[in-house]
């Protein structure tokens, strides 16, 4: 997320306030509809899907297609909790490619 002058208007809102744009999603955002967004409960990455797990590292929530893709790209999220059911399939992704998890309660 960079702060640009893609376009003038948040895509939800349609404030002219300080905007930030989503590379990824091609959407505007000013900093209220943002923090939100994040807020609410959605997808660090993605923004539209419910979250599944929590990076316990940085604090953001992953949905499971997500987290997956950080596996398939070599740089899985290894030290997490689980949020709801749905977790538990990347969980089992990260123990078939090898990858050890760090439970919440293990030091470093």
């Amino acid at each position: 997320m960079t702060r640009g002058r893609h376009r003038r208007t948040c895509n939800r809102c349609g404030a002219e306030a300080p905007r930030f744009y989503d590379h990824e999603s091609r959407q505007n955002w000013c900093a209220d509809c943002l923090a939100k967004t994040l807020l609410v409960g959605r997808c660090y990455w993605c923004k539209r899907a419910e979250p599944t797990i929590r990076d316990l590292d940085t604090g953001y929530a992953w949905c499971t297609g997500c987290a997956t893709d950080t596996v398939l790209k070599g740089d899985p999220i290894d030290h997490y909790e689980e949020l709801t059911p749905e977790g538990a399939e990347y969980t089992r992704l990260l123990l078939s490619k090898g990858q050890r998890r760090t439970n919440p309660g293990d030091e470093d």
